[in-house]
């Protein structure tokens, strides 16, 4: 476009930072310097241009540091966000993803993910073993900056799918992938939630427990004396309640936080330890503390002692919930 042409529509822009920029042409080379000096003549420092060429139908961004506020594009749709949920434990999909999930994870091409090496695998045995390297993959952890994340968002505005995959059971729920989630909803991007396992609500299930009224806590503080502050003062809002307490660890602390609740709750406080959800070796027990005592009493620490009927939980993913 010539320059005359340019600062004319620049200007269109800075005035409606919700304009439209069409572009047509035979190759997708011109896309990014074309955006670029165009950003320049509307004076645009805070806004952002995306643009999208009509024969490769692939989104191009223009490169600038100061390009950052979103600009709607070529009248294309916003693309959906679906909230793909993945196998809790190494077992294979189709035992515990619904077939209708599995038939639309081959088309979806972007995938933000919280560990790379598990999703590839993932989708390697739900059926996409030979697509794995055409698609692509951005990684969502509890280290990612939120910058970072901003910017999947835009592949979202540009009107590409884009699947939200957490390791393990459903994404964002107790995991990195809800900042992506509250950014789409933001923009008014369609958020499409998938069925899947998930291992608290499994938990809840088959517990027992209060399932009308219940809370989710994540993790316990490390340390002390906030750990067992916080455990007494969950069981007593439990007890004020009546509410069901759900509770997560990292594997190699289980042993620890079930020796806290033992250590720090009444006797008659019910414990449920839920373990390897949707596995063979899945455990789901609720006894009381007081009964928790003694089964554990009898086992030897750090390794599951049968011919005593002891309990030890193991390094395994495991969900504990505490009524009082």
């Amino acid at each position: 476009a010539p320059d005359h042409l340019l600062a004319e529509i620049g200007t269109a822009i800075y005035k409606n930072p919700n304009a439209v920029i069409l572009y047509q042409g035979r190759t997708s080379k011109p896309l990014v310097s074309w955006g670029c000096r165009l950003a320049d003549r509307a004076g645009a420092a805070n806004h952002w241009y995306a643009l999208r060429c009509s024969c490769t139908q692939k989104c191009y961004f223009t490169h600038s540091a100061k390009i950052c506020k979103i600009a709607y594009l070529c009248g294309m749709r916003k693309g959906l966000l679906y909230l793909i949920p993945s196998p809790i434990g190494d077992v294979a999909p189709a035992e515990v993803i619904p077939q209708s999930v599995l038939e639309l994870l081959p088309r979806i091409n972007h995938f933000v993910v919280e560990e790379f090496r598990t999703v590839r695998r993932y989708l390697s045995n739900a059926g996409l073993k030979g697509k794995i390297d055409s698609l692509n993959f951005y990684l969502l952890n509890e280290h990612t900056p939120k910058e970072q994340v901003e910017k999947y968002l835009q592949i979202l505005l540009c009107g590409e799918d884009v699947g939200l995959i957490s390791e393990a059971g459903l994404p964002a729920v107790a995991d990195p992938g809800a900042y992506l989630v509250e950014l789409a909803q933001r923009a008014d991007i369609e958020v499409v939630p998938l069925v899947g396992p998930s291992s608290l609500m499994m938990a809840l299930m088959a517990s027992g427990l209060n399932g009308q009224c219940f809370a989710f806590n994540g993790y316990l503080p490390v340390k002390e004396p906030e750990r067992t502050k916080e455990i007494k003062e969950l069981e007593r809002l439990s007890a004020k309640r009546g509410q069901s307490q759900i509770f997560i660890e990292t594997p190699y602390r289980n042993e620890r936080l079930l020796a806290d609740f033992l250590q720090n709750c009444a006797p008659s406080t019910r414990l449920t330890v839920a373990a390897d959800i949707s596995l063979p070796t899945q455990f789901i027990k609720t006894k009381s503390i007081e009964e928790w005592r003694r089964v554990v009493a009898k086992g030897a620490v750090g390794a599951a002692d049968t011919a005593k009927g002891g309990f030890v939980i193991g390094k395994r993913p495991c969900v504990f919930i505490l009524l009082a």
